[in-house]
């Protein structure tokens, strides 16, 4: 029913859309334009013809048919349009706009007659004569036409995102008639069908329940030359999986739902942008055009108030626009120091990085795909989510940017359990912490492991050199072969092993029987964050003595 800025009968259409014509702005049944009632009769858009006075006069001063449903201004009675003052020209415009002596503007009449502007014309309804129409926030489409090419509204359309319609025709006299309701069916044809439950009474095109008079925005949604008829989006789009309302975040062909926006960044007074935060970072998810989609992202680690400007050109990938700091104003400051202007900073396209490549126990190799989630929260994706053949969920992390994994974190979907694992320099996999999944989505690495679980087909075989590290349940696993010397006697004992969130742990062999017996963690700055050692019931326990001496 709408066509390239048409509401009407295509003439290269072959479809038949009962309902609107092409040559007459409104049908009765005799030989007006818009709705076509040949098939209505008496059940049609005016009901029963009053045939009680030979005939009726309308409010423009002319004579109806008596079989006309209502009296139709500017029009004489075999139905052909007429000059409203003998003396002048036909004030039709050859393209069929409004008339120049009223301006570009549509407006509406009230009953004051007072008149309140609608906005230029933005499509033509019945193929020639102007009309505006706007999208409204809850999906409806409103229409409001000028029939007789005399600057002023007298056709009003309301049709509802389920299909179902309702036409209103102005009195002349600043009232408004509901004449016709209906449906569009599936291929498009507007069918009139009076039987159609719609509450259009109740609910007239907003211009209408607006009284025209003394309203500054008619519509209350959108600009109409942003609505229908043009290429530019008026209200939020929906995506798939996310939930109408929420900010949808591309991935790739697929969506993230951000959640509703909440805050309102530009003062503009509409929110635009969602805020996610965790313990140590906070993400602003933006909206700038009002699609409903993400297309602007601000992450800010809150322990440096080191930032980065991230922007997806609506390709559903994501590059790195600029980095900086949040200053002491709460603004952002690009890494060049100066303000106003933003520091380009390359890109983290995740195009740009390697596919991620599992290989098993067995030889055989997996894509994958490219990473796209920011595990470390430095800006840039090196990680993937994938699900394990046992219903378990796999974090496979490429730190290095070279397609091999350099971490996986294992998480049990039913128990929250989180298992830490690195490569072991053999094809195989080794356990380097054990956590679990806390109730708002954060990984909490344990005080010691609890489960041997090795994923990848990791075996507790112990090679030869190497350190065994007792778990719960009298397991043990094997920590890779001992590179240090902590304790400072010439013989190296300790494992050093990359841990999460750029940690690194170190479990030392003090007594040379193969078994570490003592731990310690460090961050990324080098500082010994935690420590313990192995009990005698082979449990581990807050401890210390890093490195100096043996366990006795």
């Amino acid at each position: 029913m709408f066509t390239d800025g048409d509401i009407s009968q295509d003439d290269a259409d072959d479809q038949v859309h009962t309902g609107f014509v092409a040559d007459d702005p409104i049908d009765d049944g005799t030989d007006h334009t818009g709705v076509d009632l040949s098939t209505a009769d008496s059940e049609g858009l005016g009901g029963s013809p009053d045939t009680s006075s030979p005939e009726a006069e309308d409010p423009a001063g002319t004579t109806a048919d008596p079989s006309d449903p209502w009296p139709h201004p500017g029009y004489n009675e075999e139905g052909e349009l007429e000059s409203t003052d003998p003396g002048t020209e036909d004030p039709v415009t050859p393209e069929g706009g409004a008339d120049p002596a009223t301006g570009d503007d549509l407006v509406m009449v009230g009953a004051d007659g007072s008149e309140v502007s609608l906005g230029e014309p933005n499509v033509t309804f019945a193929g020639e004569y102007d009309a505006v129409a706007v999208e409204a926030e809850d999906g409806s489409v409103e229409v409001y036409a000028d029939a007789d090419h005399n600057g002023t509204v007298d056709v009003a359309i309301s049709i509802q995102p389920d299909g179902s319609f309702g036409i209103w025709v102005s009195d002349g006299a600043g009232g408004w008639d509901l004449q016709a309701t209906g449906v569009v069916d599936s291929s498009g044809e507007a069918q009139i069908d009076d039987t159609v439950d719609t509450g259009f009474a109740d609910t007239p095109p907003s211009a209408i329940a607006g009284d025209a008079a003394g309203t500054t925005d008619p519509v209350g949604t959108t600009d109409p030359a942003g609505a229908a008829g043009t290429d530019e989006p008026t209200a939020a789009q929906e995506y798939p999986g996310v939930v109408p309302g929420d900010l949808a975040v591309a991935d790739g062909d697929e969506y993230i739902d951000a959640g509703p926006p909440t805050e309102d960044m530009d003062g503009d007074g509409v929110p635009e942008t969602a805020v996610v935060q965790s313990d140590d970072r906070i993400i602003q998810i933006s909206d700038i055009d009002g699609d409903g989609r993400a297309d602007e992202m601000l992450q800010v680690d809150t322990t440096t108030n080191e930032a980065v400007i991230l922007t997806d050109d609506g390709s559903g990938t994501w590059t790195v626009a600029a980095q900086g700091t949040i200053g002491e104003d709460g603004d952002f400051v690009p890494a060049d120091g100066t303000t106003g202007t933003v520091q380009e900073a390359g890109t983290s396209d995740p195009a740009d990085s390697p596919e991620i490549v599992f290989t098993d126990a067995s030889g055989e190799q997996t894509d994958l795909g490219v990473p796209d989630q920011d595990l470390d929260g430095d800006g840039v994706p090196e990680s993937v989510l994938a699900q394990a053949e046992d219903g378990s969920y796999l974090i496979v992390s490429d730190v290095d940017a070279d397609g091999g994994p350099d971490q996986i974190i294992q998480i049990d979907p039913d128990s929250g359990d989180a298992t830490w694992a690195v490569p072991d320099g053999d094809g195989g996999w080794e356990v380097v912490a054990t956590g679990h999944l806390e109730s708002d989505g954060n990984l909490v690495m344990d005080a010691e492991p609890q489960s041997a679980v090795q994923p990848a087909g990791h075996t507790t075989e112990q090679s030869q050199g190497s350190v065994m590290v007792s778990s719960s349940g009298g397991q043990f696993f094997d920590a890779g072969e001992a590179t240090l010397d902590a304790d400072g006697d010439g013989v190296a004992d300790t494992v050093q092993v990359p841990g999460p969130n750029d940690s690194t742990l170190f479990y030392q062999d003090s007594d040379g029987d193969g078994v570490a017996d003592k731990a310690w963690t460090t961050d990324s700055s080098g500082e010994v964050t935690a420590t313990y050692v192995l009990d005698a019931q082979g449990s581990w326990t807050p401890g210390s003595g890093i490195g100096a001496g043996s366990q006795s």
